[in-house]
Order: C-alpha cells, then sequence, then structure tokens
C-alpha cells in the first residue's frame, strides 16, 4: 500500500508541480514584458515632447537655424555683431541622433553678456552651454566670452512640427534677478570683505614700525565707470578705499592701468591690473596684490598711449627720497 501511494504520488503530483513550475515563470516573463511597454510608451511621449523642442530635421537646417538665433541674440541684447564670431563646431554621430555646436566668443560689459547667457539658456530649443569661460578684457568695464552652443538632430526624426522662428528666443524673465549676483561686484577680482565694525584707534607704541610694507594694494575696480582702489592697512587691520586725485604711497593717484604687462622681477610672469602715481614729474606704479614698497618708475615706453610724461624719465629703478 505504501509503495501504491508513494508511486502515484510521484506518478500525478510532479507533472502538476512543473506545471505550476512552468505557470510561474511565463507570469514573470509576462509582467516584465508589461513593464518594457509601458517604458517604451513613456520613452516615445518623452521623445515627442522632446522633438516639439528641435530646430530642423536635417543637421544643416538645424546649423543654419542655430547660427540665425545666436545672431538674433546678440542683437536682442543690445551687443554688437562686429565684437563676436559665430564659427561652426561641425556635426557630431549619437547614438540616436546627431549633435550640432556652435562656438561664440566676444566681448562686451558685463551686464549684456550675463543678459545674453540667460536669454540663450532660457530659450526653448534642445540645447546645452559647454565651456564657458569669462575673462577680462584689456578695454576697462568689459570681459571676454567663450561657449559652445550645443543642440540635437533627433534620429528617426519624430513626426512633430518644429519651433517656429518667432518661438527661438521666447523666454520668461522671471529668473532673471537671480542672476543679478553676478553684477553686484567685479567677480573677475579678488573678494574684498566689507570692514568691520570701526575699531577705537591703535595705540602707537615704539615696537610698532609703520612702513611701506604694511599697505597692500588688494583690489582695482571700476563701479559704474568709476575706479576704486582697496588698500590693507596691515598694522591698523581696516581697508581704505582711494580714487584718482587721493593721495598714496608719496605721490597723487593719476589712473587704473590694466593692460596686461610683465610684471617687474616675476621672470616673464604677467600682471593686469595696476595704479598709476605721479610723483614730482614721474610716473611710478604698484601692481595689483604688492605693497607701497614695490612701486617702481615707470619708463617712457611703458605709460599708457595718453598719458605723456611732462619731463625726459630717467630709467633708474631707485624709489625716490
Amino acid at each position: 500500500m505504501f509503495l501504491v501511494v508513494f508511486g502515484g504520488k510521484a506518478v500525478f503530483l510532479k507533472p502538476l508541480t512543473e506545471i505550476d513550475r512552468q505557470t510561474a515563470v511565463l507570469k514573470e516573463r509576462l509582467d516584465k514584458l508589461q513593464q518594457d511597454w509601458r517604458a517604451f510608451f513613456t520613452a516615445e511621449d518623452f521623445l515627442k515632447q522632446t522633438g516639439k523642442r528641435s530646430l530642423g530635421a536635417k543637421p544643416d537646417q538645424t546649423a543654419s537655424r542655430t547660427g540665425e538665433m545666436l545672431a538674433e541674440a546678440i542683437n536682442k541684447t543690445g551687443l554688437a555683431q562686429t565684437e563676436f564670431s559665430l564659427v561652426p563646431a561641425g556635426t557630431r554621430r549619437l547614438r540616436g541622433g546627431s549633435e550640432i555646436g556652435w562656438t561664440v566668443q566676444g566681448e562686451g560689459p558685463l551686464t549684456k553678456i550675463v543678459d545674453l547667457l540667460f536669454l540663450l539658456e532660457k530659450s526653448p530649443p534642445l540645447h546645452r552651454l559647454d565651456n564657458l569661460s569669462l575673462t577680462p578684457s584689456e578695454k576697462s568695464g568689459r570681459v571676454r566670452v567663450r561657449f559652445r552652443y550645443l543642440t540635437l538632430v533627433l534620429e528617426p526624426t519624430p513626426d512633430t512640427p518644429f519651433l517656429g522662428q518667432t518661438n527661438l528666443l521666447a523666454s520668461n524673465s522671471e529668473d532673471r534677478p537671480k542672476y543679478q549676483v553676478i553684477l553686484t561686484r567685479n567677480f573677475l577680482q579678488p573678494y574684498v570683505a566689507p570692514p568691520p565694525n570701526p575699531a577705537p584707534p591703535a595705540v602707537a607704541t615704539a615696537s610698532a614700525v609703520i612702513g611701506p610694507d604694511n599697505f597692500r594694494i588688494v583690489s582695482l575696480t571700476e563701479w559704474d565707470g568709476k575706479p576704486e582702489i582697496h588698500v590693507r592697512d596691515a598694522a591698523q587691520n581696516r581697508l581704505q578705499r582711494l580714487k584718482p586725485g587721493d593721495t598714496m604711497a608719496g605721490g597723487a593717484v593719476v589712473r587704473i592701468d590694466y593692460r596686461p604687462m610683465p610684471l617687474p622681477g616675476r621672470g616673464g610672469l604677467l600682471s593686469y591690473s595696476r595704479v598709476i602715481l605721479k610723483i614730482g614729474n614721474e610716473y611710478w606704479a604698484i601692481e595689483r596684490g604688492q605693497t607701497y614698497a614695490d612701486k617702481y618708475r615707470l619708463k617712457p615706453d611703458q605709460l599708457p598711449p595718453n598719458l605723456v610724461p611732462a619731463t625726459p624719465v630717467e630709467t633708474s629703478h631707485a624709489h625716490p627720497p
């Protein structure tokens, strides 16, 4: 009887167990197929929405429309076309599409450069701004900008209408005040902390000797076209703000010079800003980051074009008495 019972179980129950196992495997496969279908339709909807932000169906069409849009953005922000260059960056093949790029470089006032970047960042077309670079210009109050504007041509091309030319630069200006923090100070110059609360004047002692090494130029900036010089007084731990016409380091401040020039005694390194002083009939200079003790006499060929010495200047670099 035991042999009959266990033999019957082996004969009848084993096929049923195998059927249950196969049913579970098929159900798992069916669930995975349903998940894949849902993901497919979700991706298809996303692709259709993304395709509506395309600039064209072919790379050459997209490249031409992108160039027109960039030129229009430069004009719209009040920048001069003659000070900008637009160079096609070519086409790069990607999986599912092609990347179209333009290299943009030029210069202008910082406020308008920020307006241009904001306008392009908020523009509706599918895009990315890459390799953004901002550097000081040789002209006062201006900066140089360089970046790449990249967009896509999807393959296969979605069967959806593309953006109209009038919608390429449509943007919402509600976020523009967030960019204003860039303009609150000259971020291309080292940060200068606000002066602390006024402290009582320090009592001079025999051991406290105040010399030219105590005064260091920490910033040379322009605010609304007005030059400003920030000098750190290490002896009294305070910041002085000077402007052209003020007395400084034994002379009168003439101007701030932003021409790139070799840094004295630094083996060919360049300095991009300095303050020019007039002591008697001679012109002297102090580079940003240096102290009053580092001032040096300017030769005639080192003077700015519109600054001519009243009398011939000696070539000696000795400090005046």
